[in-house]
């Protein structure tokens, strides 16, 4: 969803759990109008952007449905020093629409050592449901659990900065 000067992250559309090839194809129209939604000819705008050049390609994919899931940031925005990884019980998208709160592990870049872990408070999972998604109770038995145990967060982080070596 980004251009190769900036990113669109939140901008555009997008839908999980879609199904049926008709669902599917209307869904994609969908993501395509967002293309030129109020929000993202405003930014494209504030950018400088050209937006009659504005294109974009659409990935359908299966849904996997995770059962723990986060994101992993090598450069902390914040403390360059440092890395970020946030994970949740349940699919992805609770975490990155800010309906699930994270579990968060702050790494140090030159050796990966976990410098803190910042639990969260784990109430609701985000998990797929009719038409789409839903928030859903976390089961008891999660709410005292983090999504990473202790020894996959380095494996976690090794993967993060493998996929970072290749660019």
């Amino acid at each position: 969803e980004d251009s190769a000067t900036a990113s669109f992250a939140g901008i555009h559309e997008s839908f999980v759990n879609v199904r049926g090839s008709e669902d599917v194809l209307e869904h994609v129209r969908l993501v395509w109008a967002s293309l030129w939604s109020e929000s993202a000819l405003m930014y494209k705008k504030e950018l400088g952007l050209d937006v009659k050049g504005s294109a974009m390609a659409v990935l359908v994919q299966e849904l996997v449905e995770g059962e723990r899931s986060g994101i992993a940031f090598t450069e902390s925005p914040v403390d360059p020093m440092t890395g970020v990884i946030e994970a949740v019980h349940g699919l992805n998208q609770g975490l990155v629409d800010g309906l699930v709160e994270p579990d968060r592990w702050m790494v140090r870049r030159k050796d990966g050592r976990v410098v803190s872990h910042s639990p969260a408070e784990r109430q609701r999972a985000m998990r797929p449901a009719a038409g789409g998604v839903g928030l859903e109770p976390l089961p008891e038995d999660l709410t005292g659990v983090p999504p990473l145990a202790d020894e996959e967060v380095p494996k976690v982080w090794g993967l993060a900065t493998g996929a970072e070596g290749l660019f």
